[in-house]
């Protein structure tokens, strides 16, 4: 093992760029190096006292190691020079977003169903329906607001870890308030998607989306927003019945989602 002393003030320098981070050159001497030509710079490159790629500068927190380069001297010492950058992406980022999306509904802003009725004429043709009044539950399109929460961070995990974070966590919905969430009912946040990128350090950044739906009401009963709602359909008019024949199970309100504790996320870290 050779002898490594590091920042030496001939090619030592930085550079900072503001939201950029910084650029930093450390210089380290290696004495005690065995081999020759290009051997010697191996050995000192991979002795066991230098840093390694991704490595974190000793005081510069967010900075980490991108390139070494040796340099040899004479006999058995050998000049490395370290350079360190800033991660873009380090520190833990924040988006919020809203916008909405279509889906159908039966129901009006107060969670009540929504029923049309048409009474024919007395000169209809078929005679069965002259004067017939037919009433159906009426299926309409409406936007349903959704808000989109984006948590991006560097964590400590290999590709695998992050893909079992996926696994277990994309298409479920919380089991109850979270920590960046605290009131939330069960059910009102989606997790929709983990994806990470590996960077030049050990580090993954790994992105965090959910989703929110706001509660709705049916029947007096308030329900979170990533439950949904299934309804008989009549096979001849392709409406729903007129919700005065409906039966107890013409309609019902579940949650097709599994559940999972977002805290065990640790994203509000």
């Amino acid at each position: 093992m050779a002898n490594i002393t590091f920042d030496h003030l001939e090619g030592h320098d930085a550079q900072y760029a503001g939201t950029d981070g910084w650029t930093i050159k450390r210089r380290a001497r290696v004495t005690g190096v065995t081999g020759t030509g290009a051997e010697k710079l191996y050995n000192a490159v991979f002795d066991t006292n230098m840093p390694d790629i991704g490595d974190a500068h000793p005081d510069i927190a967010g900075t980490y190691l991108r390139y070494i380069n040796p340099i040899g001297i004479e006999n058995d010492e050998v000049i490395v020079d370290l350079e360190y950058i800033t991660l873009a992406g380090t520190d833990t980022e924040y988006q919020i977003g809203g916008s909405s999306s279509q889906e159908d509904s039966n129901l009006d802003s107060t969670g009540t169903e929504v029923e049309v009725e048409y009474t024919y004429p007395t000169d209809y043709k078929e005679a069965s329906y002259q004067g017939f009044t037919d009433v159906q539950g009426a299926v309409f399109s409406k936007h349903v607001p959704e808000v989109t929460y984006t948590i991006t961070k560097a964590e400590s995990m290999t590709q695998a870890q992050v893909l079992a974070l996926a696994k277990s966590y994309v298409g479920k919905v919380n089991q109850l308030g979270w920590d960046l969430d605290s009131s939330a009912e069960a059910g009102s946040w989606l997790c929709v998607g983990i994806n990470g990128r590996k960077t030049t350090t050990s580090d993954m950044i790994v992105t965090y989306t959910f989703s929110w739906k706001p509660s709705f009401t049916r029947d007096s009963v308030t329900y979170p927003g990533w439950y949904t709602t299934v309804i008989y359909t009549d096979p001849n008019t392709g409406k729903p019945p007129e919700p005065a024949t409906w039966g107890a199970n013409t309609v019902k309100v579940l949650l097709p989602y599994e559940t999972a504790d977002f805290d065990n996320l640790d994203l509000d870290t």
